[in-house]
């Protein structure tokens, strides 16, 4: 790497670190913290039994900062300050880490300058932003699910024991992230059927028997092996806890499961190679991502929803809350893409991206009911990235005659994304120029998850006659989350009477909205 690309990296990496770490400072823990937090605690003392259905092993590392920083800096942690954000430290790594395996992927695809493009993109990309200071599994999820289809990529390009022990290991990684990882597995196999498919057909066809069986042996032996370091994987994660319980003797909550359990009754005594943990999660998160149970209705557009999902959610989502810059680039690297497109080449690069984002796209758009947030979606948001960066390669940036429009992109960027600094979790791009009205399109985590309660605490000091979530109509400066004011939490009808009459004079981190509601008179709704 030359001097000046090494000093650019450093920059870019530096510039999300300043942009996410603030974040860490300011924003109070989300409501999911806490929990994923005492589950990494637990894990280190030995304990992987479920206190409920997500939380992974891989929260631990959030927990070493906090214990070194107990032992060596006691003083840090003295006060008010919530201890638990020192562990946001670990979940900062993790989205550094992501964003150089997206600087080099883009590289080893496109060249210097893609690789260059894709990592700023990165940089000021703000949901990963966002997401990459939490005490959540959302960003390691994001980051080994990027790097399992990238090891894979190189494993397919060239196809060796080491290469795909090293797949492997990066595969079983995932799966103690995030229970979204499971899928990489058909996934992966998808890609090296369309990719091998044709290979292996061809054989059959000339009756290149000898060939064909040595192909498909390799296959199996590596099969095997990726199913056996991922269960590996999975029993060190989680401790080994309760493996080899009897099927039957499982008690499930998801319909699913349940089914499954019945239907191989007479499996009931065959040992289940997996922790009891790791199998309980899975079959909780079913049943809550089935039910709806464990979190609120689901909101998009002005529109409120309970255990049905809206077809489109993440498209809409992401439409709105990922710079349009960005936007503009997928666009044109997709145009120019197809201008160009040799499916020779396709299934040996372009393949690999396409994949996760069309298996994953139509998953959580049509089929995934717990539709909460974009932290979901963030799964794609790196090979996106990747490929918007391929819209400048050499041949297009030797064509352009106005570079201006680079630097005014450059400049549209920074201050699209600098605007909502340094709280990031709520952003939304200039599709919605009024940012008091973002409760018109979107809500929960993409708005509010808890992180701007420090920002309402401060608001209150300096107005202490403010009235926060009044349960019936009244005068007066009134605040009201967003969440609340749409129906996330407690229902649309409760503030139906703020929202048809009333516009917000104010908001608080574009998380709480503050209304002037006039006196009114006695006996009377405002």
């Amino acid at each position: 790497m030359k001097s000046k690309e090494l000093i650019l990296v450093v920059l870019l990496l530096v510039l999300f670190a300043i942009l996410s770490g603030s974040g860490a400072v300011s924003d109070s823990l989300t409501y999911d913290e806490p929990a994923h937090f005492r589950y990494g605690k637990q894990i280190l003392s030995g304990d992987a039994t479920r206190f409920d259905d997500s939380k992974m092993p891989v929260t631990s590392l959030n927990v070493l900062p906090v214990e070194f920083t107990k032992a060596v800096f006691p003083s840090v942690l003295a006060g008010k300050w919530q201890i638990e954000r020192v562990g946001r430290i670990s979940s900062i790594v993790a989205g550094l880490l992501l964003g150089v395996l997206i600087y080099r992927w883009s590289k080893e695809l496109y060249g210097t300058l893609a690789g260059l493009i894709s990592l700023f993109l990165f940089s000021l990309e703000p949901n990963l932003i966002a997401h990459a200071h939490l005490i959540t599994t959302d960003i390691y999820a994001t980051l080994f699910a990027t790097l399992s289809v990238y090891c894979f990529w190189k494993f397919s390009n060239r196809i060796s024991f080491s290469s795909g022990l090293m797949s492997a290991l990066v595969l079983g990684l995932a799966q103690i992230t995030k229970y979204t990882s499971i899928f990489l597995y058909p996934l992966l196999l998808v890609i090296a059927i369309a990719r091998f498919g044709p290979v292996a057909y061809q054989r059959i066809r000339l009756h290149r028997w000898r060939e064909f069986l040595l192909g498909f042996g390799r296959f199996s032996i590596y099969f095997l092996l990726f199913a056996a370091v991922g269960l590996v994987i999975i029993n060190v994660g989680f401790l080994f806890d309760r493996t080899l319980t009897p099927f039957g003797a499982y008690v499930f909550q998801s319909d699913l499961f349940n089914q499954i359990q019945e239907s191989l009754r007479s499996m009931a005594k065959l040992p289940v190679p997996l922790p009891y943990s790791y199998v309980e999660g899975l079959d909780l998160v079913r049943f809550r991502e089935r039910t709806g149970y464990g979190f609120g209705s689901i909101y998009l557009l002005g529109n409120i929803r309970k255990n049905r999902l809206f077809p489109g959610y993440f498209f809409v989502a992401t439409l709105i809350k990922m710079p349009i810059v960005t936007q503009l680039l997928l666009l044109g690297a997709l145009i120019q893409y197809v201008r160009k497109l040799r499916l020779s080449e396709f299934f040996i690069r372009e393949w690999y991206l396409a994949a996760p984002i069309a298996f994953f796209s139509i998953y959580f758009n049509f089929f995934y009911k717990a539709q909460i947030g974009i932290r979901y979606y963030l799964i794609i948001f790196p090979v996106l990235l990747i490929f918007a960066g391929s819209t400048f390669n050499n041949r297009v940036i030797a064509s352009l005659r106005q570079p201006f429009l680079v630097y005014a992109g450059i400049v549209y960027l920074l201050s699209s994304v600098l605007s909502f600094y340094p709280t990031y979790i709520p952003y939304v791009n200039e599709i919605i120029l009024n940012r008091t009205h973002i409760y018109k399109y979107l809500g929960d985590s993409n708005v509010d998850w808890g992180q701007s309660e420090g920002y309402l605490a401060e608001y209150l000091e300096r107005n202490p006659d403010a009235i926060v979530d009044p349960q019936q109509p009244t005068n007066g400066t009134i605040i009201v989350s967003i969440n609340r004011l749409v129906g996330v939490r407690g229902g649309p009808e409760t503030y139906r009477w703020l929202r048809s009459k009333y516009d917000p004079v104010d908001q608080i981190a574009y998380s709480y909205l503050v209304y002037e509601i006039p006196a009114i008179e006695p006996g009377t709704v405002p």
